[in-house]
């Protein structure tokens, strides 16, 4: 899809421990900046990759092919999203730095 052509939707798959799940947006783009809003029923899945229900990515100048955007997020529960890994992190604070690279399709 080409979000800069128009509205687009986009689908996230999630794959954890052998489950899937899947998060709808709906993507609209204007003047080098993308907004994604989730479809009713994807917050929750979205949130599993810490994203919130709408955030906006901008279009990167010195390459066609690149979105970014910074979200700043507070009492983040690490240990829901890995327990392993973040054990005992339960609010925390922080920066989201996100960045999807157009790639040719397989």
């Amino acid at each position: 899809f080409d979000i800069f052509s128009g509205n687009s939707t986009v689908l996230f798959t999630i794959s954890r421990g052998g489950a899937r799940s899947l998060s709808t947006l709906d993507a609209a783009a204007t003047r080098g900046r993308a907004t994604f809003t989730a479809r009713a029923g994807s917050e929750d899945e979205l949130a599993e990759l810490l994203l919130p229900r709408t955030f906006t990515l901008s279009f990167d100048p010195a390459s066609s092919r690149t979105l970014t955007g910074e979200i700043a997020l507070t009492n983040v529960n690490l240990e829901a999203f890995d327990p392993a890994q973040y054990s005992g992190l339960r609010a925390v604070n922080g920066t989201l730095r996100i960045r999807l690279d157009r790639r040719a399709a397989s």
